[in-house]
């Protein structure tokens, strides 16, 4: 065995450990490593409990990828932290191995409830910075704008909408490849895009944003689907709160060639992907 840790398998010529909660990821010799490091995704904005308008969709966690690029890693012990996704209005929890850190997703903006009020929550920063709340003619558009992401990990949210009842819409959470839309009066804002890999065997899009709400329904956020790092999506409201989306917990995934001389690699030699036979 090369390492231990994680959940361990097989895809084509590489042994991946996928790392859904903190643990240890032991080497035992010199290898070389790629690794995903995925935040936990920011959780969406509720809607106001007046006004009827809507929250923004939470920022994608953070990501950090050497996929393609290989990287020395000594025998050792390393620790592997993975992030949380982030409860309604709250940001995702941050992703780290190796001295490498994936900032967890902003939260989207809360529905702004009119002009001067500040218990309302504005869309914050984070890996992707979460999308704005939808608002009033009277909020400042400050407090509708969508939050910054972080460079190198993931992009801004989109500014949520001002406007007369039924324009109050969310902007979309930042996701890893793409910012988060504005909203405008007749459409929410949609998330951003996150990345699409296939490390684990399976083709996945991590830390993408959430959408925004919208303010002609009351409808809870949708969840961000675990192990992937989403935002949340943002509350629909009609002058109800309503409750965003939670964000998507993060993974760790590292990957490197099956050694020679492995059962895994015996096994693809006997199959005749490996050369001659035993």
């Amino acid at each position: 065995m090369a390492a231990t840790g994680g959940v361990i398998s097989e895809v084509g010529e590489y042994t991946v450990h996928v790392f859904g909660a903190d643990d240890d990821f032991v080497l035992d010799f010199d290898r070389e490593i790629e690794y995903l490091i995925v935040a936990g995704g920011g959780g969406g904005g509720n809607s106001s409990a007046n006004n009827g308008s809507s929250g923004g969709g939470g920022g994608g966690g953070g990501v950090l990828s050497t996929i393609g690029t290989p990287q020395a890693l000594a025998a050792g012990n390393y620790p592997v932290v993975v992030g949380s996704g982030g409860s309604p209005t709250q940001n995702g929890g941050d992703s780290a191995f190796h001295g490498q850190t994936a900032i967890g997703g902003g939260t989207g903006g809360t529905g702004q409830n009119g002009a001067g009020d500040i218990q309302t929550q504005v869309a914050q920063p984070g890996g992707s910075g979460g999308g704005g709340g939808g608002g009033r003619n009277a909020d400042t558009q400050a407090r509708c704008d969508g939050a910054a992401g972080t460079s190198g990990q993931g992009h801004a949210g989109g500014d949520g909408q001002r406007g007369a009842l039924t324009q109050r819409k969310g902007g979309g959470g930042g996701g890893a490849t793409a910012a988060g839309t504005d909203a405008t009066t007749s459409a929410i804002g949609v998330g951003g895009a996150g990345l699409t890999s296939d490390i684990t065997g399976v083709l996945v899009e991590y830390g993408a944003g959430g959408d925004g709400g919208d303010d002609v329904s009351n409808v809870p956020g949708a969840d961000g689907i675990a192990f992937t790092g989403a935002g949340g999506g943002g509350a629909s409201g009609t002058n109800n709160v309503v409750l965003g989306g939670a964000g998507g917990s993060g993974v760790v995934v590292i990957r490197y060639l099956t050694p020679a001389g492995t059962v895994q690699s015996r096994r693809r030699r006997r199959s005749g992907r490996g050369g001659g036979a035993l």
